[in-house]
């Protein structure tokens, strides 16, 4: 059964916000708007005094609230986030300053550690799991002043899980389920791909949901190859994907050290470049020898490179071929890449502003590799082993360097764990997921982990160096280093995300900027009678290993003089119902089964212990129970008078208002048939003090399910009080 994306979640959510402090709110509330809200300006907030840290956290938290259900951005949200942020007001009413995230929350994909919250990976087998120690940019982060708000959802195992012939969907988990594009977040309607997804990609494996729709200040991705700009691409982000050794990579879980790299998610190249600094660390760091590789700025202030004529006088390289325009590879008929006639038109708009802005661009500039006639020598003939067919004894023709890679370093990352971990190899992740397939743990197979899990490290090894070898001479030697030097670039443009397998394979870095919308046409077309939204397109910097700052300065001139990112529209009174319907694995067999659904606040009744029934005094009119077939309750029940504050100008007063209107807990379930009792078994609530089991009477009647609290004295007599729900078909 499929996670339900809307409440497993968001009652974490709701059990986080219980700890609001409620006087603070009262004696002052705020009138700062969060949504595209820049850390120069939160930062200008916090030091005149119309902001804290605290109230901060409330804004996202409210956000978080009102738009989860749609989203289904957060794999875990931060119960020290509130006292973290006290933490750093305090510091600040004392004059101390952490560094440039001071009190800013910041959100991390699932895949680094933290102690504060589990880390997963998305995987079943990683459930609940805190690792022995954190990340070195988590250490940075802190260090820094942030606060880690969230963990986001992502592509399970950073994508390598599965590929051909059964394709996982990006942003999809074994534990966070799928996650839904801001921009279009409807289901999917067409045949075959219905299965929860969202009818516009989110990317992935990264997940930039929630940082466009403003959960958060900004987000930290990791990246193989597209994990960062792909995501960023889609939901109208600027992504900074570092050379890798920038950053380093020690508490990530891995899939290959010679590409793996994590970098910054932002709404402004600014804010980008503000975290980016922060994460690159101070000096090496031993765990991870590769940050040797590039000198940092001085102080790591990548903003110096913030420069709004940064374009004057720029040489930049349009890679046409393949990238812009079709083009059949040696020894094949069928032409391959290009771009679509409104993704050209974008381009062709882009380039002019490129020139309006005095940069010199050199077109065609295409990438050797690209062109050369030698089929050996040509980029395009030389995929990676990633799906069915690249199986030990039939990958004689793509890179193992990737299933190589997972096998070696996922190993290695395991081993750092010691006694905590679940799972002690490969090997066993692989064995737990077929004895958990009933528990959906591998939905879409493990074609990638088992063809990374047949690579002998040592027998292997040879074969490795050989395809890493051709991996950074058609990329790197005989790719971008040939053509940027041949004319002395700073940069090559690339459509979209289009460049990042080329980029990725020698660890170079890329700046991806938003630039316009265009149509969302699949391969497999929608129905007729469904009307896609346009999808999210950007434009996107490369450059040689260390060039960083040139990208930043290019990117942020660019950025500046086109403003084409428009945040994703959000309307927090829709019924997530309405939106996600219920698609749930269940039978009639037993009384544990006839539970599992969705189902919607009826009524709640009150009766004297002769039967009558007492005058209604509910205040809640709203709501919905899910019960799922991995055990998962969760309950939200909210006023009927409720009225959906302006969240794009959300204020302290009235994220307590949001609270004060609603129920809302997660937890497990149990069902005693003999006794004819369900137990919530509640993990959060929206009030700490009731996070303890709640036995309830049941009774089904026909499309309706009954529920009993126990008897309680009021006014000195017994009443007991039933709510209604009705099955969400």
């Amino acid at each position: 059964m499929r996670k339900q994306s809307i409440t497993l979640w968001i009652c974490l959510v709701f059990g986080v916000l219980a700890s609001f402090s409620m006087h603070t709110l009262a004696e002052k509330p705020s009138a700062f708007d969060v949504v595209e809200a820049t850390i120069s300006e939160i930062q200008a907030a916090f030091n005149e005094g119309r902001l804290t840290s605290r109230e901060l956290v409330l804004l996202y938290l409210a956000r978080i609230a009102y738009y989860e259900q749609s989203i289904n951005a957060v794999l875990a949200v931060s119960h020290t986030a509130l006292a973290e942020a006290d933490l750093l007001d305090q510091a600040r009413a004392e004059g101390k300053s952490y560094g440039p995230l001071h009190g800013i929350p910041i959100a991390l994909k699932d895949n680094i550690q933290t102690t504060s919250m589990p880390t997963t990976g998305g995987a079943l087998a990683f459930k609940d799991f805190i690792p022995p120690y954190e990340a070195t940019l988590t250490k940075n982060l802190r260090e820094a002043g942030a606060i880690i708000i969230a963990k986001t959802v992502m592509s399970e195992l950073a994508n390598w899980v599965t590929g051909k012939p059964m394709k996982m969907p990006s942003n999809y988990s074994a534990l966070g389920g799928y996650s839904m594009n801001p921009y279009d977040g409807r289901l999917d309607p067409r045949p075959h791909f219905n299965d929860g997804r969202s009818a516009l990609s989110t990317g992935g494996s990264s997940s930039g949901s929630g940082t466009a729709a403003s959960f958060w200040t900004a987000s930290v991705g990791t990246e193989t190859s597209g994990s960062i700009l792909s995501p960023s691409n889609q939901n109208m982000l600027v992504g900074i994907k570092p050379t890798v050794g920038r950053v380093s990579r020690y508490g990530i879980i891995p899939i290959t050290a010679d590409q793996d790299t994590a970098g910054p998610m932002a709404r402004t190249v600014s804010d980008a470049a503000i975290l980016f600094g922060v994460l690159e660390g101070a000096m090496p760091d031993s765990n991870d020898p590769a940050t040797i590789v590039c000198d940092p700025p001085p102080n790591r202030d990548y903003t110096a490179f913030l420069d709004r004529e940064g374009l004057k006088g720029a040489r930049i390289g349009i890679p046409r071929a393949f990238y812009y325009d079709k083009i059949a590879p040696p020894g094949g008929k069928r032409l391959r890449g290009g771009l679509r006639s409104d993704q050209a038109a974008l381009m062709t708009e882009a380039i002019k502003f490129l020139k309006m802005e005095g940069a010199v661009l050199v077109d065609p500039a295409n990438i050797p590799s690209i062109v050369d006639p030698n089929p050996q020598n040509n980029f395009l003939n030389w995929g990676t082993c990633g799906d069915i067919k690249g199986r030990r004894g039939q990958d004689s023709n793509c890179s193992i360097v990737l299933k190589y890679g997972m096998k070696r370093d996922f190993n290695i990352w395991l081993s750092t764990l010691g006694s905590t971990t679940p799972v002690k190899t490969l090997s066993d992740l692989r064995q737990f997921n077929l004895s958990n397939r009933s528990q959906n743990a591998i939905r879409y197979g493990q074609v990638r982990l088992d063809i990374s899990d047949e690579v002998d490290v040592v027998a292997d090894k040879l074969r490795y160096q050989v395809d890493r070898k051709k991996d950074i001479y058609l990329t790197a030697t005989h790719g971008i280093d040939e053509v940027m030097q041949k004319y002395r670039l700073d940069a090559l443009l690339f459509p979209g995300k289009s460049g990042a397998n080329m980029a990725a394979r020698p660890g170079y870095p890329t700046v991806i900027v938003p630039f316009g919308q265009v149509s969302n046409i699949p391969k497999t077309p929608f129905p007729e009678d469904f009307e896609a939204k346009p999808a999210p397109f950007g434009v996107s910097f490369t450059g040689t290993a260390c060039s960083e700052g040139t990208l930043i300065k290019l990117a942020y001139a660019f950025e500046q003089a086109t403003q084409r990112r428009t945040p994703p529209l959000t309307d927090p009174t829709h019924s997530f119902i309405d939106q996600h319907p219920a698609v749930l694995s269940r039978s009639d067999s037993s009384d544990e089964d006839r539970f599992v659904g969705v189902w919607k606040f009826v009524a709640r009744e009150s009766r004297r212990s002769n039967g009558e029934i007492l005058p209604s005094k509910s205040p809640f009119q709203r709501g919905f129970i899910i019960y799922t077939a991995t055990g998962h309750v969760a309950v939200q029940l909210l006023r009927d008078t409720r009225q959906a504050y302006p969240i794009d100008q959300p204020t302290g007063e009235q994220a307590q208002a949001a609270l004060e209107n609603y129920i809302a807990y997660y937890g497990d379930f149990t069902v005693d048939q003999e006794k004819g009792t369900v137990t919530h078994h509640r993990q959060a609530h929206i009030n700490p003090a009731q996070e303890t089991d709640a036995v309830r009477s049941y009774a089904f009647l026909g499309n309706r399910l009954m529920l009993t609290l126990p008897s309680s004295t009021i006014n000195g007599e017994e009443v007991t009080t039933s709510i209604t729900w009705e099955r969400v078909e």
